[in-house]
């Protein structure tokens, strides 16, 4: 009987997932179509220089803000934007070597601690100089320091924060960390001169949220030919995402004493117990699994050169090369659902202080990014 209705509780979810997720699919496969048709049978070249990880943000907003999307699309476009995005980062750890993930980490470490300290301090004064309430100032600083929406999800119950002030955090996040996904590329690349790894640490550092940062590592990947930099883009976020275990107990702490919504005894102590997947993603787990088993399959070619004495190399390279081909696809169709997800009609009731101090957040980590990162192995 317990069995019967569990099952009839995930069919009940698929069902409500499954329009948008197909709207998500149908998008990422349309984005793949016109990079061809533009870039290979207009323009000419053997490979397209038109990405379509920028289509598929570009065509989902559009579609998104021209084109009114039924209420049942809402749950599938969630769950892609974030399911399906978190899958695809999973897949990704199996194009890297543990030893890659350790030695790009350590030299990320002083970057990322950087803009994170720089931010937080710094969007949380100019958001009191602005005025703008304490709880909505700590959550664009967390938002843009540390992980995106992320972080403002899981800083806005500890902060005991308005839905209101939580919906605007992330509208604000969301506004910047796109233009952030399809500018910088180009900036970065103009900036550090095609140096994939600085590139790869700027991107991971400057940009938002988690599926914002893969989105621009992945189309500087396309621009420039240059796979490296999503690599390290991707561990630079993760070890974003890492930092929240510390940084959000020290906000709970804080936001105690100075918040809005707190009474003067209101203590640490006494505030909701705080979940640790809330802000430690499982997700980073499996991608250190993929990796493991990538260093393992790697290490076992150069001592028996056979996969667990079964695999060859060439099919070894095969798969990876398959398991490549499936990863950009799967980042692709949770961008397309980000971008499906983006209405700027949601945006006209937050004013421009708002959207000020976001801009001053997000110039300010990018600034502090670029000169951290230009001292890198100089």
């Amino acid at each position: 009987m317990v069995t019967i209705k569990y099952a009839d509780s995930k069919i009940k979810e698929l069902k409500e997932i499954l329009p948008g997720f197909l709207l998500a699919v149908l998008v990422g496969y349309f984005s793949f179509l016109l990079s061809e048709i533009i870039g290979e049978d207009i323009l000419s070249f053997e490979k397209s220089p038109i990405s379509p990880v920028m289509l598929a943000i570009i065509i989902g907003i559009l579609v998104s803000n021209l084109i009114s999307i039924p209420k049942s699309c809402d749950s599938g476009l969630i769950f892609s934007g974030k399911k399906v995005l978190s899958f695809g980062i999973v897949l990704l750890g199996f194009q890297l070597s543990l030893s890659n993930i350790f030695d790009s980490g350590l030299e990320a470490i002083p970057v990322v601690l950087g803009c994170i300290i720089t931010g937080i301090i710094f969007t949380i004064f100019l958001s009191r100089m602005l005025g703008l309430p304490t709880n909505l100032g700590i959550l664009i600083a967390v938002g843009t320091s540390i992980c995106g929406v992320t972080a403002i999800v899981a800083t806005g119950p500890i902060i005991r924060a308005k839905k209101e002030e939580i919906a605007y955090a992330v509208s604000v996040i969301t506004v910047f960390g796109i233009l952030a996904t399809i500018g910088y590329p180009y900036l970065a690349n103009h900036l550090f001169e095609n140096d994939p790894t600085k590139v790869g640490y700027f991107l991971g550092t400057a940009v938002h949220d988690t599926s914002q940062v893969t989105g621009s590592a992945l189309l500087y990947a396309d621009l420039f030919n240059q796979p490296l930099t999503l690599e390290i883009a991707v561990i630079t976020k993760l070890l974003r995402n890492i930092c929240m275990i510390f940084v959000l107990p020290l906000i709970a702490y804080f936001s105690s004493i100075y918040g809005d919504n707190f009474e003067n005894e209101y203590t640490i102590e006494s505030q909701p117990k705080l979940k640790l997947q809330r802000y430690f993603p499982l997700f980073i787990i499996w991608f250190l699994l993929m990796a493991t088993v990538r260093s393992l399959g790697d290490f076992s070619l150069e001592s028996t050169e056979k996969v667990v004495g079964v695999i060859s190399k060439e099919d070894w390279k095969g798969f990876g090369g398959i398991v490549k081909l499936f990863t950009v696809q799967v980042l692709v169709i949770a961008l397309a659902a980000i971008g499906l997800n983006t209405r700027f009609a949601n945006l006209k009731e937050l004013g421009l202080k708002p959207f000020a101090v976001g801009c001053f957040a997000a110039s300010t980590v990018g600034l502090v990014s670029y000169l951290l990162v230009g001292v890198i192995n100089t």
